[in-house]
């Protein structure tokens, strides 16, 4: 997640622009947090992501064949409602 970006900075502007990177990604962060009302890690769990529906979550795919179903990862979906 965090590879390319270190990269990035690491190549734009050594040690600093790594060290820029990583305090963008940690207001990015700090940010979410704060929309979803988390002040910190700890409070972070599962009931934070929504998803549309089951076949997002990969529980009927196949399993003798791990086929995906025709739609998975939002190609095709006609049932996607935003929250």
């Amino acid at each position: 997640l965090v590879g390319r970006p270190l990269f990035w900075g690491l190549a734009i502007n050594g040690e600093t622009g790594v060290r820029q990177m990583l305090e963008i990604l940690r207001v990015v962060f700090d940010r979410a947090m704060a929309y979803c009302g988390r002040t910190s890690v700890a409070q972070i769990d599962a009931s934070l992501a929504t998803l549309p529906c089951q076949c997002w979550t990969g529980m009927n795919f196949p399993v003798s064949t791990g086929q995906r179903p025709a739609g998975v990862a939002g190609v095709g979906h006609t049932h996607f409602s935003p929250p």
